[in-house]
């Protein structure tokens, strides 16, 4: 069996060497997300890379900040656990970090805060793309 595996409607299915999307309705706009799950996680990276998507780490510190990357075309965003956060070897396997910069001494922000604020990011970025493409006439 293979090590990532596409999540459809609470279904594993295997989806290696054709990651299938699929649709989500989220507030009445139609989405597209995939999902993966791996026995060797720093696998999923690697793989990702060899495909031509852009990979990045979350960390709390020692990254770039997120406003700073191009979020337009394919990218994995891996989070940590809110209390260790990611190991070296994924951080690695990643081979970009990017972080929220944090005013006022705060250490960090709670997973799910930190990972909404860097996917809104990345759709505002597209919206704007795809605003410009539109204006050009392409």
């Amino acid at each position: 069996q293979c090590r990532m595996h596409e999540t459809h409607q609470g279904r594993n299915t295997c989806s290696c060497a054709d990651w299938p999307r699929h649709s989500q309705s989220r507030l009445g706009r139609a989405s597209t997300s995939r999902s993966l799950r791996a026995g060797d996680t720093a696998a999923v990276p690697a793989q990702c890379k060899r495909l031509g998507i852009q990979t990045l780490a979350a960390v709390s510190s020692g990254g770039r900040p997120y406003t700073t990357f191009d979020w337009t075309g394919s990218t994995l965003l891996v989070l940590g656990g809110e209390g260790g956060g990611l190991g070296p070897e994924i951080i690695r396997a990643c081979g970009q970090a990017v972080q929220i910069p944090m005013p006022g001494g705060t250490e960090s922000l709670n997973v799910a805060v930190a990972g909404s604020i860097m996917i809104y990011e990345a759709l505002r970025q597209r919206r704007l793309a795809l605003a410009r493409k539109r204006e050009g006439g392409e």
